[in-house]
């Protein structure tokens, strides 16, 4: 059996956070991930496949991705940002263990479960916040990266519009949500790794 983790939730909600804690300590999988975005200089070493659109385009075409989403259904620079997983790159990590770790958007989720199968079973952690307002300006403060008043009221704005569009995801039944401004960051980590030994148990 092969089981895909995929952890999502709004910008700042500590996904990356644990996707690392998990594969340092749990040594849980990650592949790479792709963006047509240029790199930040806080992007993790190695976890980002940087593509061009035309490139991400083509791969779209052929079926190549496990999941792609972005800000529009078309893909072109003009259209925003995109990010997916490759098919390749879930293989190679399956290569290295049964259990493979996915920070994927809400778009994604409903698409990434329908991969599920007899041989393939996915659970998503929904790292969100009890408190989105207050919670995105702490750690926005708090962060190493620099802010406008503009940049933290579209956050708090764009989880609330998130959490409304998609609130059916929350409700359904291989998604487990984790608030991390109430349980913290080590919290937070013992019950995704609790809720994964189960998942993977059974």
């Amino acid at each position: 059996m092969k089981y895909i983790i995929a952890i999502t939730g709004p910008s700042g909600s500590g996904k990356t956070t644990l996707s690392d804690l998990l594969h340092e300590r749990d040594g849980y999988i990650v592949p790479k991930h792709c963006t047509t975005r240029e790199p930040r200089k806080d992007d993790t070493k190695g976890f980002y496949r940087y593509l061009k659109h035309t490139k991400c385009a083509r791969l779209k075409e052929k079926n190549k991705f496990l999941i792609i989403s972005g800000d529009s259904e078309i893909i072109k620079k003009e259209n925003g940002k995109f990010y997916g997983v490759l098919l390749k790159d879930c293989k190679k990590a399956f290569a290295k263990g049964d259990i493979i770790l996915l920070l994927i958007s809400y778009k994604d989720v409903k698409n990434l479960l329908a991969h599920e199968s007899k041989d393939l079973k996915i659970l998503v952690l929904n790292l969100t916040f009890e408190d989105i307002k207050n919670t995105i300006i702490q750690r926005i403060c708090t962060s190493d990266r620099s802010h406008s008043n503009s940049d933290v009221e579209n956050r708090i704005s764009s989880a609330i519009e998130l959490r409304e569009q998609y609130k059916d995801i929350f409700e359904m039944e291989n998604v487990f949500t984790i608030y991390t401004d109430v349980n913290g960051i080590e919290k937070t980590y013992k019950i995704a790794n609790q809720k994964i030994k189960e998942f993977t148990n059974n």
